[in-house]
């Protein structure tokens, strides 16, 4: 209804909406279009990095926790049925959608420190995991409790450093 209120409004002028988390609706001379998701930023380390613990993982679904500067808890999530890595709270709200194949990341809701935290993990996801482990005191990967001294350092803990070929202990520290 918002956008048949607006399109009544006035059919030479271009009015913008947002109608729900990611949906932007352009209204023309009468006519509604959805306007795509902004693709603006591209993710080449962090697409290489999930791809290779997903590929060494050997499941049909994959998730990593990580936290922004802000506080905030990140989720990323894989199934086999995508070529695509989900980036949301874990929950219901979805920021967007990072491309396996190109590395595209496309935005479908907005997180205070979100695009900060994308480029830590590009730059390193080790690093974004560790920082995740050390100031959440859970574990990135399965989200276990740490309470070792070498996980916290880590930020991850023994088992999952081994099943994703991590560093850990004094190589983590590295």
């Amino acid at each position: 209804r918002q956008v048949e209120d607006l399109r009544e409004l006035n059919e030479d002028v271009i009015y913008t909406c947002a109608c729900g988390v990611g949906i932007t609706w352009r209204i023309t001379a009468g006519r509604a279009m959805q306007i795509p998701p902004v693709r603006d930023y591209v993710y080449p380390g962090l697409t290489a990095s999930l791809s290779r613990l997903i590929q060494i993982s050997g499941s049909d679904h994959f998730r990593i926790r990580l936290v922004t500067t802000k506080k905030a808890e990140v989720v990323l999530s894989w199934n086999a049925r995508s070529r695509a890595v989900t980036v949301s709270d874990g929950g219901t709200t979805k920021y967007g959608t990072l491309n396996l194949d190109d590395g595209t990341y496309d935005v479908l809701g907005e997180l205070e420190g979100l695009n900060e935290l994308l480029e830590e993990a590009n730059t390193s996801l080790v690093a974004a995991a560790r920082r995740h482990g050390q100031e959440t005191e859970y574990c990135s990967f399965c989200g276990l409790h740490l309470s070792d001294p070498e996980s916290l350092e880590a930020g991850y803990g023994p088992i999952c450093a081994a099943h994703y070929d991590l560093p850990w202990g004094h190589a983590a520290a590295i």
